[in-house]
């Protein structure tokens, strides 16, 4: 038993992320938009306004029923002082039928994490073509911890 216990105290030791909690935040949508309208862009300062550590981010994407389009989503960190952009995630949907399996993908960056500085920012850009009745959606939610 204390030999498990000291394993557990150094795994804690080792990987000081596992003893914090992790938190999901919901940090930018779209909201419906047509498919034909071009790209969704939107830039998000840092909404903690501190320092955190991204564990994963996710990029959902939402259809109106029987759209028919190709829909694409790009997640970034963007450092300001340093005009860097870094790609987080990419994902891609082809929405022919209906039932589908959710649209969205989730990448997470374990054992190690993302630092978002308080002064950065996150990048949503997403674009859907399709035909001009078709409605899509897409959001970014973030895992972190402080």
């Amino acid at each position: 038993m204390r030999t498990v216990l000291a394993l557990i105290f150094l795994i804690v030791l080792a990987c000081p992320v596992l003893a914090e909690e992790l938190h999901i935040l919901l940090v930018a949508d779209t909201g419906s938009f047509a498919c034909n309208t071009g790209n969704q862009d939107l830039w998000i300062k840092n909404p903690l306004g501190h320092d955190i550590r991204l564990k994963s981010v996710e990029v959902w994407m939402g259809m109106s029923e029987r759209g028919v389009a190709d829909f694409s989503g790009w997640a970034y960190a963007y450092d300001k002082q340093t005009n860097t952009l870094r790609l987080l995630t990419a994902v891609g949907w082809d929405h022919y039928a209906e039932p589908t399996a959710p649209g969205g993908f989730r990448k997470s960056f374990a054992p190690d994490w993302v630092t978002l500085e308080a002064e950065q920012y996150l990048r949503l850009v997403a674009s859907c073509s399709g035909y001009p009745s078709v409605r899509g959606n897409v959001a970014l939610f973030i895992e972190y911890t402080n």
